[in-house]
């Protein structure tokens, strides 16, 4: 797992299982201001009720 906290980017890679998604849930979404989640199975927007979009152009701080 690598955190740029300087940068407020993150990029989470490991096998599944492994506990990427409570590690982004727990210590990384508390401290971002503005969001864009890439997540292929909606397992974050799924598990916090955060608003989701699947077409880029609709993207904003408001909706990751």
């Amino acid at each position: 797992m690598q955190f740029a906290w300087n940068y407020h980017k993150m990029i989470a890679i490991g096998a599944t299982g492994c506990g990427k998604t409570k590690l982004i849930i727990d210590k990384y979404l508390p401290l971002a201001d503005r969001l864009m989640i890439i997540d292929t199975n909606n397992e974050i927007s799924t598990m916090t009720g955060l608003k989701k979009t699947r077409n880029i152009m609709e993207w904003s701080p408001a909706t990751p």
